[in-house]
This record gives C-alpha cells, sequence and structure tokens, in this order.
C-alpha cells in the first residue's frame, strides 16, 4: 500500500501515468487498498509514503529531462517529502512487456510504479487492466492547474482516459524564422500553404515517422479535415485514407 501511496504522491508533484498490477487473483485486495488510499488526506498520504521508493519508468533519449528528474526533481522529492525517485529508462514497449509478465505471474507488488506513456499503449494497458485507477482527480495539482472538461486531457488518441492518466507534459510546434526577411508569418493551414508557394524550398519539417513531423502532419488534417469525425471514426485503413484524403491532397 505505501508503494501506491508513493506513487500517488509523485503523480501529484509531476503529473506522470501511474501503472499497478491489475491480476484477477488480487482484485479484492487491490479494491480494498485503492478504497483505503482514497479515503486518505493528501496530508496523510505524504506521512504514509515518507521512506518510500517510486520506481518511474519511461523512454530516456533525452538528456535534458533525465538530468532534470535526476538531478532536481529526485532531490527536491528526497528532501520535502522523504520519497526516493528511482528513473528507470526503459522503452514503452519493453516497459509493458514487464508489466503484463508480471500480472500473468501473479505478483501483487510490481516493480513498476509509473509510466511515461503514450496514447496507444494506454488505451492497451487500461483495456488489460494494467492501470490503477482512477486517480486523476485525487491529485491537488490536477485540480488546480488542469482543465479536466478540455479533450486533449479527457482523451488520448481520441480514447477517454477517465482519470487513469494524467498529463506529463505538452509539446508545441514552432515556426522559425527570420522576420526581418519574412516579416508576415501564416496563422493558417491556408496561409501556411500561401507561405510555401511565396518561399519555394525553405520550408521543411521532419519527415514521418518522426514524432514532430507526425504532430505537423496530424494538425495540419485537423485543421483541414476537423477532429471531430475522427473520434469515433471505424479504424481501417481505407476509411481513414478517404476521411484525411483532402489534407494529403493539401
Amino acid at each position: 500500500m505505501k508503494k501506491r501511496i508513493s506513487a500517488a504522491l509523485l503523480a501529484v508533484v509531476i503529473t506522470l501515468s501511474m501503472t499497478a498490477c491489475g491480476n484477477n487473483e488480487g482484485l479484492k485486495e487491490e479494491k480494498k487498498t485503492a478504497l483505503e488510499t482514497e479515503e486518505m488526506s493528501f496530508d496523510r498520504m505524504k506521512e504514509e509514503a515518507k521512506g518510500t521508493t517510486v520506481r518511474f519508468y519511461g523512454w530516456g533519449g533525452d538528456e535534458k529531462l533525465n538530468e532534470w528528474l535526476d538531478n532536481t526533481f529526485a532531490t527536491v522529492m528526497k528532501q520535502k517529502y522523504g520519497i526516493t525517485m528511482e528513473r528507470v529508462p526503459m522503452d514503452i514497449d519493453q516497459v509493458l512487456s514487464q508489466l503484463s509478465g508480471e500480472i500473468q505471474a501473479g505478483e501483487k507488488d510490481g516493480s513498476i510504479d509509473m509510466i511515461w506513456i503514450n496514447g496507444e499503449n494506454f488505451r492497451s494497458a487500461k483495456e488489460n487492466n494494467m492501470l490503477y485507477g482512477p486517480f486523476a482527480d485525487k491529485l491537488p495539482n490536477f485540480q488546480d492547474y488542469v482543465d479536466a472538461t478540455s479533450e486533449d486531457v479527457t482523451l488520448d488518441f481520441a480514447y477517454p482516459i477517465e482519470g487513469f492518466e494524467a498529463p506529463y507534459g505538452k509539446a508545441q510546434l514552432v515556426m522559425v524564422a527570420d522576420t526581418a526577411v519574412t516579416p508576415d508569418l501564416p496563422k493558417s493551414a491556408e496561409d501556411f500553404k500561401e507561405f510555401v508557394r511565396k518561399y519555394p524550398g525553405k520550408v521543411t519539417y521532419p519527415a514521418l515517422p518522426d514524432f514532430t513531423g507526425s504532430a505537423f502532419v496530424r494538425n495540419m488534417i485537423y485543421e483541414i479535415c476537423g477532429y471531430e469525425q475522427f473520434l469515433d471514426m471505424k479504424g481501417d485503413k481505407e476509411t481513414v485514407k478517404a476521411a484525411v484524403e483532402p489534407a494529403m491532397a493539401y
């Protein structure tokens, strides 16, 4: 139980996605533990979490982020709350494989407390009962700083989050240009098309499947085709291809 509480406390500060074993054998005990935790005040959670270790699994390819987590955030967690944060760099497919193996082995206390996760893998983990939750509504920082009604918080890759995930970071596309040469920067997809035509060969974005390049293309699809239709669209190739055709032509 202390492991769960310490993971919850960590989530309060940096709002990540939390995981817990969801095997059927331990379901009654799991529900009891969850209920006990939910009934605690936040101050009580902080007391219960002292002296515990939280293992945070996630992609470790960002050296600046790693340095902040290891040398700044972990230090604050130790000094302020008495919690040791152990960062475990691992690709998400390996994380889920390890989590699945621990659940199948019937381990009630797995080795993974929290996961930095993306939408596709979040859906897989949630549908396979791998996650602890809902927990987001118990996080003070979530309540104070996050718009819980926003679709970028209630949905992840168009899949309902239902409190089993909390935002960790937010990416933003930024256009870099010399305003002395190009003073009028585009503010819409239509403006952007004219901008590209005006400056042929001068505009670029990372090729897919690069994360940022993919986000750029999705952004254009949403603006040109609208995003609402994708929320409940049949997920087969031909249906999606037809829906995004205007953006592909663009």
